[in-house]
């Protein structure tokens, strides 16, 4: 996934309105990035209007308001732990996985990025947000770097609510990025000692509880510590940090991390891996730093899950977390 982005170092005033805020930031151009296949219309998948829209936003609120931004997943009598990618609008996907998996014996970790790209961006997080609503145990909806208005913005998201609901479609892109900005930052998986989130280790955390000193409602984000969290990748052949370049596509602010800073953070936060999404991959998958864990299956230190079949050429997938160990599998 190419994308740009500005510093996430800028402080936003608390004098001025969250519309002059954002029309400040989008000033900024974007590539469109990858090319992306269209899916066959979906028929049986609710429809909101602007007000069920708005209760439905406001229900989901309240839950993501009472978690914290580090959620302690445990595992209970539930079959598997369901780990989820890029989404990206990709509604056949997802639905896939909840036929697949039945949502009461089961748990569910989105690792980000409902939004942007695909061709149903507005039933996606819609058919989330509901799922949440009904069962806030066993959904947990993490954010990815696109749930801030400084990308959906640009990436097909606000065009996607312009054109199905016009004159109400600023309203309702501000209301989704305040719900999105309560989403939680990460989870961990007791049981495994596993860490999940959207995009990588900061330089600034080195122990996953300050994930939960950082502010939430952090539209933009501000942070450095959570704008690193959403956007940072692992990159093999580099022995500590790494700047991203232009031609890396991420731009500034965003930090590549090697195996020994992930080993260290591993250890130093008594963990056995990290799942993350943020990355493209064919495959729909790929496991970096190949150090052997305690999880079988598991072919290394980091797992990247891709779940959106709209890139051209990818293979959608979902990692399965069990006793019997980690396995990967696509939704084609």
């Amino acid at each position: 996934m190419l994308e740009r982005f500005p510093q996430a170092n800028k402080k936003k005033s608390d004098e001025k309105s969250k519309d002059e805020i954002v029309e400040e930031q989008i000033t900024h151009n974007f590539d469109q990035g990858d090319t992306i296949s269209n899916q066959e219309k979906e028929h049986d998948i609710k429809k909101y209007n602007v007000t069920e829209i708005k209760e439905l936003l406001n229900d989901a609120e309240k839950i993501f308001s009472k978690e914290n931004n580090l959620l302690y997943i445990k595992k209970g009598k539930e079959k598997n732990i369901i780990f989820i990618g890029d989404i990206h609008g990709d509604l056949k996907s997802l639905k896939l996985i909840f036929e697949k998996y039945n949502i009461e014996n089961n748990k569910f970790i989105f690792l980000g990025d409902y939004v942007d790209r695909g061709t149903y961006s507005i039933d996606c997080i819609n058919y989330l947000l509901e799922k949440k609503i009904k069962h806030p145990i066993n959904v947990a909806l993490l954010r990815g770097n696109h749930e801030s208005p400084l990308v959906n913005y640009n990436y097909g998201f606000y065009i996607d609510l312009r054109n199905t609901f016009d004159k109400s479609s600023m309203e309702l892109f501000f209301r989704y990025n305040e719900v999105f900005s309560s989403l939680p930052y990460a989870a961990q998986i007791n049981k495994y000692n596993v860490l999940c989130l959207h995009g990588g280790l900061s330089e600034n955390i080195l122990y996953i509880e300050e994930l939960n000193t950082l502010p939430k409602k952090d539209l933009i984000p501000t942070t450095n510590k959570l704008f690193e969290t959403l956007w940072n990748d692992p990159r093999e052949g580099i022995s500590d940090w790494g700047f991203l370049n232009n031609s890396d596509g991420r731009g500034p602010g965003t930090f590549l991390f090697s195996e020994k800073i992930t080993l260290d953070f591993l250890k130093n936060n008594d963990l056995q891996a990290l799942i993350r999404g943020h990355e493209y991959y064919k495959e729909g998958y790929k496991f970096h730093f190949r150090k052997k864990n305690n999880i079988n299956n598991f072919s290394g230190s980091v797992l990247t899950v891709f779940t959106c079949r709209e890139y051209e050429g990818v293979t959608p997938s979902i990692a399965v977390l069990n006793d019997d160990g980690l396995t990967l599998q696509s939704l084609i």
